[in-house]
């Protein structure tokens, strides 16, 4: 009698590896050593002073302190980062001088290692609080089904995703607000249009690739202020546009790397290839502290607009998982199709209950100008 072959068909070459096809592949290790001026660069934390007036800041005096400490005496008008220099949106014009292509590889330095499969954590410990009754009290439990799980970003294209702080206001202490992004280029990251403070007279954001815990896991020098952003001009019912770049003042990716782009095929609808990465602030997910990952995620359907496209699905997303990439592995890496944008819900004319990511054509071809334009 015949033996059965039950291995799974073989992938075609322009589609993403199976859940089948991940399970079979191994992790595998950096091939060289770390250069010794790079890991200088990821192990030095920097921390930068800026004054709302645009003075000098000349004027800051290192003073002894108690302790064997020093403390640092700033200007009245000083706060710590970098602020945004320039924002604006782009139109169809400005994208005809880049070359218009389907996909854009991604970089995997050769002293990471590659991983296809990461560690999965637990949630952050947290105190056991206890009811009148003796009950123990979990914070912020959803009831649904819960899919996501935290996991440990280490190892590339893990740590090329990375938690996004935004203050609208650049001398404010503390951020607005937090989501996600992911590395697309040597200092280019993509995120959702929505989360940035389009038109604010003074703001920050600062990106750490690999959050974890409160630090990137690639050493504390890996995190970068944004100097510029770009985006479309979009309305909120036209969530195919929601996406934005923006440009690092640290080149990033040269030292960590940077996932690809792919513009999304409707042939690949209805195929668990996908996942989905980001820092959502559910108190029972580690409240944005710990990243998390859902896979073999499946595209439902497609709308365009032009070359813009609304991808839906229904992962499980809360606040902070916006701007996270819906991502997948082929043969040559990892490619972003998509950045998570928020939910939509209607009943009529059309019954509609998922969540929705903005890609297609006019996503690559936005992160194509970011490469351009600010290498």
């Amino acid at each position: 009698m015949a033996r059965m072959d039950i291995s799974p068909p073989p992938t075609a070459a322009n589609s993403p590896l199976t859940p089948d096809d991940l399970i079979r592949m191994e992790n595998q290790p950096a091939t060289r050593d770390m250069p010794a001026e790079v890991l200088e660069a990821l192990s030095r934390q920097v921390i930068y002073v800026s004054t709302t007036s645009g003075s000098d800041t000349a004027k800051l005096a290192l003073q002894a302190a108690d302790y064997g400490s020093s403390r640092l005496i700033l200007p009245k008008d000083a706060y710590s980062g970098l602020p945004v220099r320039s924002t604006s949106f782009l139109t169809a014009k400005d994208l005809q001088a880049a070359e218009n292509v389907s996909e854009l590889p991604g970089y995997k330095p050769d002293w990471f290692p590659n991983v296809f499969h990461p560690r999965h954590s637990t949630a952050a410990i947290r105190p056991v609080i206890k009811s009148l009754k003796g009950n123990t009290i979990i914070p912020e439990v959803p009831f649904p089904p819960e899919n996501r799980s935290n996991f440990f970003p280490s190892g590339y294209p893990w740590h090329c995703v990375g938690r996004l702080f935004i203050w609208n206001n650049a001398s404010s202490p503390n951020p607005s607000s937090s989501g996600t992004a992911v590395l697309v280029g040597p200092r280019l990251i993509l995120t959702a249009s929505h989360m940035l403070p389009w038109g604010a007279a003074s703001w920050k954001t600062l990106f750490v690739p690999g959050y974890f815990d409160g630090n990137p896991v690639v050493g504390a020098g890996a995190a970068s202020w944004c100097s510029d952003y770009r985006g479309y001009q979009f309305e909120p019912d036209d969530q195919a546009f929601d996406m934005a770049i923006l440009r690092l003042y640290d080149p990033l990716g040269g030292n960590i790397g940077w996932m690809g782009a792919k513009t999304y095929s409707s042939d690949w609808q209805d195929q668990p290839f996908w996942k989905l990465v980001g820092y959502p602030g559910d108190a029972a997910l580690s409240g944005g502290q710990r990243p998390t990952i859902e896979q073999g995620i499946r595209v439902l359907d497609d709308d365009s607009d032009g070359d813009f496209l609304e991808i839906e699905h229904r992962a499980d997303t809360s606040d902070g998982n916006s701007g996270g990439p819906l991502f997948a592995f082929w043969k040559d890496g990892p490619y972003v199709i998509a950045t998570h944008g928020g939910y939509e819900y209607h009943s009529f004319p059309d019954y509609e209950n998922h969540n929705v990511a903005a890609g297609g054509k006019g996503m690559v071809n936005l992160i194509n100008w970011g490469r351009a334009n600010w290498p």
